[in-house]
This record gives C-alpha cells, structure tokens and sequence, in this order.
C-alpha cells in the first residue's frame, strides 16, 4: 500500500508483498529443520519480524523504480537489466547493515540460561532467521522480480506523486532549520539521552509482568484436624464478606482435594475463586481490590487462618518457575529436617518485617 500511494504503482507494491509470505514460510522451514516447534514464542517471533521483513524489499524496489524512471526519462548506453542490477548494488550495503543491526538487538537472548533462556531463545531465533531470509530475498528475488515487471510494458509517470511532493515540501524548510541550528538540536538530543538514562534505575525489574486477570484466587488453611463442616463454615463466611465488595460478580469455592489428585489436601484447606468486573469496567485497580480483599479476610476477622490470595494464570507460572505459589521463594535445603524447621521460622520472621 505504501509503494502504491508514494510511487503510484502497483508492481513495485506487489514485488514487494512477496517478501512477507515467502520469508516467513522459509523461516518456519529453517526453524522446524533447526528442531523448534511452532509455539507461542516462535509465533511471536515471528509476529514482531513482519513489520520488519518487507523493509529491505520496499528500500531496494523504491530505489530499483527510480533509477528506471530516470532511466526511461533519459536513456543511455545500459540496458534495463544493467540498471536494475546497478540500483540494488547502490543500496545492498545499507540493507546488510541495517539488517544486521536489527539481529544484534536480539543476540542478549541467546545468553540467557535457566528458565528465561527456554523461554526467549526461540523467539530470538525467529526474528534473526527471519530477518536473514528477509535479507537474502531482497538481495535476490527482488532484483529479478524488478527486472521482469518493471522493465517492459509500464509507464513510469514524468514526476513524482503529489503525496510525496507534499512531504518534500514541508520537509524542506525543516532540513534547513535543523541544519542552522544543528548545535542547540544536538544538545537537545544529548539531554533527552541522558534523561532517558536517568530513568532507568527507576524502572521495575520482574521477569514477567503482573496482569490483571479480574480474577482472584483465595487459598484458605485452617489449622490442622479443622472438620469438614467448620472448614465449610469458614468458606461460607469468607464469601459472605467477599460479596459485600461492588466490583464482585461471582465467588465460588472448594474444600480440600481428593487423595487422587495431583496436589491432595486435605478438608482443612479452602479455595475461593473470585471474580471482578473487566479492568476496563471498573475504576478500582487490582492493587486496591487485592488490599480490599486481605482486609476483609484478615486474622482479625478469621482468627487463626492463614490466607493467601494470588490470581490463578500468575498462579500458575509462579509455581512452574519456582515450585510455589509466589513470586518471591526461598528454598532450605538440608540433611536435618529439625534445623530446616528452626531455619525456616527464624527467615519467616525476618520477612514479616519487610515492607
């Protein structure tokens, strides 16, 4: 669309548009030969290197018209397959440079370990095999499709489209702006480089982001040998007061689990799911409607029970990062299970004192 509105021919967008499919159909070939799977990261990968693909193929077909236009205006001794080759060659270093410059930026991926690295790598191999493709089709394909399209039967306009005379335009006086003044812009951009470093230091560090799912998950543990009927007394309370809250639409609950299953527990353990009303519907952030909820159901209210409220997808790669269900864990290892205890009170009573 955007060679077609700026150069007024459809060709050059059609050359073009056939960097996209062919470039991501080779890298799913390279990528599965390589031995990845398509799965959410490769996907994504791949989803972020399409805007990017086409930029070599739109820089060397706007520049393989142009020299053919000139080439039509005032023809010389070459051929059109001469000038074809010589205008890609104009612009091939540029287009291996960019393009290189754009893998660099995903090469930190590849050095990450643990599980970080499982889950990025993929991604960071999609972008650069696509990127590498992108390239070698702009290098290759795009010259010779030009060749075959550009150069027989069309008519190259005397001048260019009105749309890019009016960007040259308004672009103009700016060039020349900028150039006299080209020490305070300078300066300015150094400044605005600096404050975005400053900014830095102040931005939050986690390795994935806490969403809001409009969803809690409310774990309940009552003391151990608590019956069945009280650990339902206890829930039934607990959602009582969780309904009182506006931004609740529904509360349902379980009590304990079957021997069967995965993670059993027992009668004295109670599960609450709560569900809220879509972020975008409701004027209480997740952060307010989380201290709103342990308010309702703190030991001031429930004496003697242990809550713990999460959601349940942060739930859940919680546990498939560290193998509990919280963000922060820490794990005592030991041959002595008495001093494990001893430990593990003294680090719980450090931690209540952290903010």
């Amino acid at each position: 669309v955007v060679l077609a509105v700026f150069l007024f021919n459809f060709r050059t967008a059609l050359i073009a548009l056939t960097a996209i499919p062919l470039s991501l159909v080779i890298s799913v070939i390279v990528l599965i030969w390589q031995g990845f799977s398509i799965n959410v990261m490769t996907l994504s990968g791949l989803a972020i290197a399409v805007g990017m693909v086409v930029d070599d193929a739109i820089v060397n077909v706007e520049n393989i018209f142009r020299r053919l236009r000139e080439y039509f205006q005032r023809p010389t001794s070459e051929t059109s397959t001469q000038v074809v080759l010589r205008a890609s060659n104009e612009i091939r270093s540029s287009i291996v440079f960019a393009t290189l410059i754009i893998i660099l930026v995903f090469i930190p991926l590849f050095s990450l370990d643990g599980m970080e690295g499982r889950m990025f790598r993929p991604l960071g191999w999609a972008v650069a095999i696509s990127m590498l493709v992108s390239l070698l089709v702009a290098l290759t394909l795009i010259p010779a499709l030009s060749d075959r399209l550009l150069t027989a039967n069309i008519q190259f306009p005397g001048k260019e489209s009105p749309i890019v005379n009016w960007i040259k335009k308004g672009y103009r006086p700016l060039l020349v702006l900028t150039l006299k003044w080209r020490i305070w812009v300078l300066g300015a951009a150094f400044i605005l480089m600096l404050l975005t470093l400053s900014l830095i230091p102040r931005l939050g560090r986690e390795f994935l982001p806490v969403m809001d799912e409009a969803t809690f998950t409310v774990s309940v543990f009552s003391p151990p040998g608590t019956s069945l009927g009280e650990s339902v007394r206890i829930g039934r309370e607990m959602e009582v007061k969780l309904l009182t809250i506006p931004e609740v639409i529904s509360v349902s609950s379980r009590t304990g689990r079957a021997d069967a299953d995965e993670h059993a527990h027992d009668v004295n353990t109670h599960e609450i799911v709560v569900n809220f009303t879509p972020p975008d519907k409701r004027e209480k952030s997740r952060e307010e409607l989380l201290e709103s909820v342990r308010q309702l159901l703190s030991s001031q209210n429930f004496p003697g029970i242990m809550v713990s409220v999460g959601q349940p997808i942060q739930h859940r790669l919680d546990h498939l990062l560290s193998g509990v269900n919280a963000q922060v864990a820490i794990k005592l290892f030991g041959p002595d299970l008495n001093q494990l205890r001893q430990k593990a009170e003294q680090i719980h009573r450090v931690m209540l004192d952290v903010d």
